[in-house]
């Protein structure tokens, strides 16, 4: 690949675990907005550290030599990385200084860039070497999978702190919210058998049941029942992910 791109990578790349390093996603924030009954419980977000890991692995991996004209890299990854990376740093400052609406509008450039990655790179465990699928493919499926939940779970709290759709009810939203997720993550492993992103979904839906176990509402009960049948598409697509 051009020697550029990859050097850009690796050079953003950094600068996201270093800035994270010294001021990273603040929790803090949660307690001085008005949370949503979307927000899974804190030990969801240690996903976070595989998700870094898991890139830092794609970043070593597309600068082997091996790689230098991988077109997977090249033509559907590109500069592409080097802009979401720049994206989350800027995430985290507007995030953690409390600004909703500019985050949110970040994060929704974010969402969008991290999705182009994904569906370009047009996921086929089954077409790529092991080594493409462990270092390129998961990594992806595992960040873009995770950024769809961080989307919904801030346009959740952008709409509760501006007072938008006041006629509709916070749990109402959430619920709505947590419908289009599962339908998204039906439609992405049914095309692809990405068990992957389902499994991130099944994580973010399992830490909001366990955030609303003590509520007397019906987002557990929900979330539930989208864990139940998430978890049946991961085994009907199991094998074909293994590509027996």
């Amino acid at each position: 690949m051009k020697t550029y791109i990859k050097y850009f990578n690796f050079i953003t790349f950094v600068l996201v675990l270093i800035v994270n390093y010294l001021i990273g996603f603040n929790q803090d924030t949660f307690n001085n907005i008005e949370r949503t009954s979307l927000v899974p419980a804190n030990y969801t977000f240690s996903i976070w550290g595989l998700i870094y890991l898991l890139l830092l692995m794609f970043v070593i991996y597309q600068g082997l030599p091996s790689n230098k004209e991988k077109g997977l890299i090249i033509e559907n990854i590109g500069l592409l990385f080097v802009l979401t990376s720049m994206l989350n740093i800027i995430w985290l400052f507007t995030w953690n200084n409390q600004m909703i609406l500019l985050s949110w509008l970040v994060l929704f450039m974010y969402f969008f860039l991290l999705g182009m990655i994904y569906f370009s790179l047009d996921i086929d465990y089954c077409q790529v070497s092991i080594w493409d699928r462990i270092f390129i493919q998961i990594p992806f499926s595992t960040y873009f999978a995770w950024i769809s939940v961080a989307f919904f779970l801030n346009t959740s709290i952008l709409i509760k702190n501006y007072d938008l759709f006041t006629a509709i009810s916070e749990n109402s939203i959430t619920i709505l919210f947590m419908i289009i997720i599962l339908v998204i993550s039906f439609l992405i492993t049914n095309s692809n058998n990405d068990i992957v992103f389902l499994s991130v979904i099944v994580w973010a839906l399992f830490g909001v049941i366990i955030n609303q176990l003590d509520n007397e509402n019906n987002i557990s009960l929900v979330a539930g029942v989208g864990v139940i049948l998430l978890l049946l598409q991961w085994i009907d697509k199991y094998k074909k992910y293994l590509c027996k």
